[in-house]
């Protein structure tokens, strides 16, 4: 009777064991973290006008030539070139613009994008967690300074003559 039981509970625990390859499930993929000047490709939000639109809310002029596409107008982090390298494997380019780094000129109206190409930013953010910002974090406080020593002070001259202050 014993053999038998330990053959059940061998039994169950290898169908404990067994996993069913029917249950597939899509693991997401985590977000590189490319750092450029102190910000994450993909992560800080763009805020170059000629990224966003000019007509974009927080669009700024920028004159910086970026080193990654000598392109001028943004920012490193911001590069439509570098962001289409970084995530390449997930197939993703930047809203408005093509994996070679230049404008599609489909999703431009002059210097403003287009709605659908708004569309995509907002999708990017929500269905893909890019271009979300870090959260803020308090201000690092400085440790607070140790309590300095209370001590009498000593005059030099009845110290050295061996005479009590």
């Amino acid at each position: 009777q014993q053999p038998q039981q330990q053959q059940q509970e061998q039994q169950g625990q290898e169908e404990a064991v067994v996993v069913n390859s029917d249950d597939e499930y899509e693991v997401p993929e985590p977000i590189p973290q490319v750092v450029r000047g102190g910000k994450i490709v993909g992560v800080d939000t763009p805020e170059a006008a000629r990224i966003v639109g000019k007509s974009t809310p927080g669009a700024k002029d920028k004159t910086h030539v970026c080193s990654e596409c000598a392109q001028y107008g943004h920012d490193e982090f911001e590069c439509p070139l570098l962001f289409a390298k970084v995530y390449a494997r997930r197939k993703f380019t930047m809203p408005g613009f093509l994996a070679n780094g230049n404008r599609d000129p489909s999703c431009w109206i002059g210097e403003a994008i287009t709605p659908a190409t708004a569309r995509q930013w907002l999708k990017l953010q929500k269905e893909h967690g890019l271009f979300v910002g870090r959260p803020s974090r308090p201000p690092i406080k400085p440790d607070p300074v140790a309590p300095t020593e209370h001590r009498l002070p000593v005059q030099p001259q009845a110290v050295r003559a061996g005479a009590a202050p």
